[in-house]
């Protein structure tokens, strides 16, 4: 299988956990899929890059995402035009790792519960990330969360199966218990016939006490698979003698298996290090599988790859087994005097087998007719998310290059440039007349020439070349005065989540340590420069149905200092971040005004004031810390939980 791996700061290796169990990747080596093709992934730009030149040619793209600031499952969803939801089971295993561990699962968490629309979640009980896998006719899609335990649990345990059952309709995988007197014999018997075929998988794992031979066989169809592991059984039994827990099975191969198969509504953990092999006397091969673990109650698991199988829930974990019981139980419904009816049974089976094949071969036309729907509709995606990722580079380029243009030095302005505008800006004004200034956060990618008209509109998809952008350019609302100036300059700018350009940075403000890093905003006018300290941080409505709204944006020039006062208590009442620097009603204040997407036509907003002359423009964030009661929209807490405190008692505890 052609496949790439995209690590994402994971801060493992997985070639290097799957070396360190000999069995997973035995596993993932049937079906060619080589853990060594990792390639590091340091931002957007990079993975944007790696997916529009892996999507064509590799029929597995993995992602390894240990890196929130990228936003992958965002790029991903955006890109191939699935809108993100919350799916429930995700939702539920993430909530009850938290319930574990005596803690509420906070809002940042609960976005792992987000997959793309028509996705598989990759999740399972008490882990508190959920991955996704999307599939088309020639391609999956999977991106996997967390460190390396977490990312391997679900990769083994969820993603491997769904590879097998989507990418490989006929394979088969069948779980055997085996006498724990036998194990010896079995490993043998497997050491001599581990290379007899290509296409046939037979692994001993499980516990000392526990152990399970796992078969697993890729055929072009279901019934080839199945009859590959019936005839290994028989071989096995005939060799070696009646080695598992279950009666039957020499005569009966794989049906004995199906028969006392149960579901079960747990995980099976494949990862576990203290593996059976690892204290073998055989040496382990890629024909020993990984430790693995079978029900209490079940004589044995076969999880045949079809429709009335739930892959994401019918898969064991760690569950006690008394294999007295299940055997005495297994015996109770065997009756020497019924072996010729469950012969004729056998062989119905394999005649059904047969003619499910004949029928495949019927509808090929059909199937032939609705792949090529499919893999139409699978172009159409991959042509619309390259051109998506193309014109997201050609942004980023484009403003790259008129930071160039900034930093030249111009020692004669051009004809026509307005008397009182900084020489700085005069080869950036004869570009576009309405430059007006520039902002940037140092240590991070907001960095963009800013623009002003007496209309809002007009750069609201519209670049700085004056091209249609859904980038677009950041914008000095239409009433400020940048002269004067205006006690408040607000600035608009996109969030594009997608590929983390624009004022999608300011995001990381809900991080505390993002604060400490960056807390001062450089904002040069054409008149004058400036650094600004962030004084609050916050969420808005901008809809009457979500609460009383709060016309942050109708404040810019002010009439009192009382109004100005007034002002600065509503947005440090708001702010999710106590920074801890004082503001003043004579301060010179910036605000920076983006959309965001928790709620409907919600707003987010970073509000700073100037640094103050003869200030140092350092700050102090030691003492910074999260808000532990912010004021929020009422939607807010209709949508995460909480209560609306009182805003008067918030205002009376401001410091002033």
């Amino acid at each position: 299988m052609k496949h790439i791996i995209l690590s994402l700061n994971a801060g493992y290796s997985l070639h290097s956990l799957m070396q360190s169990n000999p069995n997973l990747s035995a596993q993932f080596e049937l079906l060619g899929i080589d853990c060594k093709r990792e390639v590091a992934v340091a931002d957007r730009n990079q993975l944007i890059t790696q997916i529009s030149q892996s999507v064509k040619n590799n029929r597995l793209i993995l992602i390894l995402d240990n890196e929130p600031q990228i936003r992958a499952r965002e790029i991903l969803a955006q890109g191939f035009n699935k809108p993100l939801h919350q799916d429930a089971k995700a939702l539920q295993n993430i909530s009850e790792y938290f319930t574990r561990a005596g803690r509420m699962a906070d809002q940042e968490f609960l976005k792992d519960a987000m997959i793309p629309k028509d996705a598989v979640a990759l999740s399972e009980a008490g882990c508190p990330f959920a991955g996704f896998a999307m599939f088309y006719p020639t391609c999956c899609i999977a991106l996997v969360p967390g460190t390396g335990a977490t990312a391997l649990r679900l990769i083994v345990n969820h993603l491997y199966p769904l590879l097998l059952k989507n990418l490989y309709p006929g394979a088969v995988m069948t779980d055997v218990p085996i006498r724990e007197e036998c194990v010896q014999d079995v490993q043998e018997y497997l050491e001599r016939v581990k290379r007899r075929n290509p296409d046939f998988l037979p692994m001993l794992g499980g516990t000392s006490a526990r152990p399970v031979l796992r078969l697993i066989a890729v055929k072009e169809s279901r019934s080839q698979s199945a009859q590959c592991c019936n005839s290994f059984l028989e071989d096995l039994v005939s060799e070696c003698g009646n080695v598992t827990t279950i009666s039957g099975v020499g005569m009966k191969g794989i049906q004995a298996v199906e028969k006392n198969r149960k579901k079960i509504n747990e995980t099976l953990d494949f990862t576990n290090s203290r593996q059976f092999a690892a204290s073998s006397k055989v040496n382990p091969t890629p024909a020993v599988l990984a430790s693995t673990n079978f029900p209490k109650g079940s004589s044995s698991s076969l999880y045949l790859l079809d429709d009335d199988i739930d892959l994401d829930d019918d898969i064991l974990n760690d569950i006690e087994y008394e294999d007295d019981e299940d055997l005495q139980e297994v015996s109770k419904s065997y009756h020497p005097k019924k072996a010729k009816k469950k012969q004729n049974n056998k062989r119905s089976k394999q005649q059904q087998w047969a003619d499910d094949d004949v029928v495949a071969e019927k509808r090929s036309p059909i199937i032939t007719l609705l792949l090529i729907v499919f893999i139409v509709v699978f172009l159409g995606s991959v042509g619309y998310l390259g051109q998506y990722y193309w014109k997201s580079a050609q942004n980023r380029t484009a403003y790259q290059s008129l930071r160039d243009v900034y930093n030249q030095t111009t020692l004669i302005a051009p004809q026509g440039y307005p008397k009182g505008y900084d020489k700085d800006f005069a080869a950036l004004w004869e570009l576009n007349n309405d430059t007006v200034g520039w902002i940037s956060i140092e240590g991070t990618d907001l960095d963009y020439p800013v623009v002003q008209t007496t209309d809002n509109t007009k750069y609201y998809r519209t670049n700085f070349e004056g091209e249609y952008s859904e980038h677009a350019v950041p914008f000095v609302d239409a009433q400020a005065d940048l002269k004067k100036p205006s006690e408040n300059l607000i600035i608009y700018g996109h969030n594009i989540r997608t590929d983390g350009q624009m004022f999608n940075i300011l995001k990381g403000y809900t991080k505390l340590d993002f604060y400490q890093q960056h807390p001062v905003i450089d904002f040069n006018s054409v008149y004058h420069k400036g650094k600004y300290k962030i004084i609050s941080v916050f969420y808005t409505n901008t809809l009457s149905d979500h609460g009383k709204i709060f016309p942050y944006h109708e404040f810019i020039n002010a009439q009192s200092n009382q109004e100005t006062q007034n002002y600065i208590d509503d947005v440090l009442v708001r702010s999710i971040i106590n920074t801890g620097v004082d503001v003043l009603p004579s301060d010179e204040l910036l605000t920076l005004s983006t959309c965001t997407y928790e709620f409907k036509d919600a707003r987010y907003v970073v509000v700073a004031r100037k640094v103050r002359k003869g200030e140092n423009d350092s700050v102090d964030t030691s003492k910074a810390q999260m808000n532990p009661n912010p004021l929020y929209p009422d939607v807010w807490y209709q949508l995460f939980g909480g209560t609306r405190p009182d805003e008067s008692q918030l205002k009376a505890n401001l410091p002033h």
